[in-house]
């Protein structure tokens, strides 16, 4: 098995609190690629010449969440409009990042009910619409997700049968 490693520049590199800083930083302990949660705090420009200085791939960015106590709003019954919007600013940065993978965040739900199943269900399908359009594109990576209900790992997974019927995974 051939395993590769990313740096997560969320997390390594803490001794700066320069994101742009921690690309080369990956680059001189030897990492090829990256990943970053939520790099919406820098420009573009600013983060594609940082990626391009390091000579590095950007493998993975998150969507983003919201507010810093938020974790997105997938599942989430009246944010489809913030959903929506950033599902298309995570598109623009993976764009311009060259990068293959989306995480879909899809918000808190303490106690899930079959209206957060049913909003979940209906962003993903916005979201897949989204995505298809890339696969027009040239785009056929994988995209990240999460559905965080608080419980059991099966209750966790259980939006997955419901939503299997509407969105190819």
């Amino acid at each position: 098995m051939n395993l590769k490693f990313c740096a997560n520049l969320s997390f390594m590199y803490q001794e700066t609190n320069c994101l742009l800083e921690r690309y080369s930083l990956a680059a001189k302990s030897g990492f090829t690629s990256v990943e970053c949660a939520f790099p919406y705090s820098e420009t573009l420009e600013k983060l594609v010449q940082a990626k391009t200085n390091a000579n590095v791939q950007q493998i993975l960015i998150n969507a983003p969440r919201g507010e810093a106590h938020e974790l997105g709003f997938a599942a989430i019954p009246s944010m489809e409009d913030s959903f929506r919007s950033s599902i298309d600013l995570a598109v623009s940065y993976a764009n311009a990042l060259n990068c293959s993978k989306i995480h879909v965040m899809a918000g808190i739900v303490v106690q899930p009910t079959k209206v957060n199943h049913e909003a979940y269900e209906k962003n993903l399908t916005c979201a897949a619409q989204i995505f298809e359009t890339k696969e027009e594109l040239n785009y056929s990576e994988w995209i990240g997700l999460e559905y965080n209900p608080k419980g059991d790992t099966d209750k966790g997974l259980s939006w997955l049968r419901d939503i299997k019927r509407t969105v190819t995974f």
